[in-house]
């Protein structure tokens, strides 16, 4: 299992010219488990959101596993309030939980 670290923006055109990369390094990986860690990131939007459901989307289409790390609090409630959190795998919180 390799980590693919994001990088600190990720928003808007950022987001879109990281896709082709992250494409490439999950295509590298096989069977592999994917873990995108997101512990960097301190500029997201929507963008972001749209990056990662792609990123989910191509790796259950390779049968591998995605796993998102060290999202950004605010990254998870904007994820909870557009309803994507499941999409993502990602558990709800109580502080997200508290924002509907």
């Amino acid at each position: 299992m390799s980590q693919i670290a994001l990088p600190a923006q990720l928003d808007g055109d950022q987001a879109a010219a990281l896709l082709p990369q992250l494409r490439r390094q999950i295509e590298a990986q096989a069977s592999a488990p994917v873990v995108l860690d997101a512990a960097a990131i301190q500029r997201f939007d929507s963008a972001t959101l749209a990056l990662l459901l792609e990123c989910r989307r191509l790796t259950q289409s390779r049968q591998q596993v995605l796993e998102l790390r060290n999202l950004p609090a605010g990254m998870l409630s904007m994820a909870h309030v557009y309803g994507v959190d499941g999409l993502l795998g990602l558990p709800v919180s109580a502080a997200a939980d508290e924002l509907a």
